[in-house]
């Protein structure tokens, strides 16, 4: 049912998602659907928006199921799915596994035509860099260039990196 109402989305109405969350919410298997839809090119949006939003109140992710996100980083997927994510990855504590996927996830997400991925790249890149000391020194220099190049609104994510640990 979930799948259906996600494939039924309009792709605009942010109200209709809000709906499917509230009949969902309480649904154990909210999270372990959204995960396989993000594989469908016609629901990732929907899937990811819905997961970003479950964070946002107070949802998480169990470390396999953060296992399963990082590893759907290494397929293609719309800039919206992209941003979704990178989103909802900010103050997870990585494992060595999801570092794998998502340090290059990062990385392509910084060469996005789209300016809102790309500071939320930036942020993602950083938080890695923070967990896994092989990181510091390529995300730094990445992050120095960026503030120097990037456009404004990359560059004001950027300065609000500088604010925490």
């Amino acid at each position: 049912m979930l799948a259906k109402a996600i494939a039924a989305w309009d792709g605009k109405a942010t109200d209709y998602l809000h709906s499917i969350y509230t009949q969902y919410s309480g649904d154990a298997e909210l999270t372990p659907i959204l995960l396989t839809l993000l594989s469908d090119a016609s629901c990732s949006d929907a899937a990811s928006w819905l997961l970003k939003y479950h964070r946002q109140h107070g949802g998480s992710l169990a470390p396999e199921q953060l296992n399963q996100l990082a590893k759907h980083t290494n397929q293609a997927m719309p800039w919206q799915t992209q941003l979704h994510i990178l989103q909802l990855l900010k103050g997870y504590t990585f494992s060595e596994r999801q570092k794998q996927y998502l340090a290059p996830f990062s990385r392509q997400c910084i060469q996005s035509n789209n300016k809102f991925v790309r500071a939320w790249a930036y942020n993602l890149l950083h938080e890695l860099s923070l967990q896994f000391a092989d990181l510091q020194k390529d995300a730094n220099d990445i992050i120095t260039a960026a503030k120097r190049d990037e456009a404004p609104s990359v560059k004001a994510r950027l300065r609000h990196l500088a604010e925490t640990p």
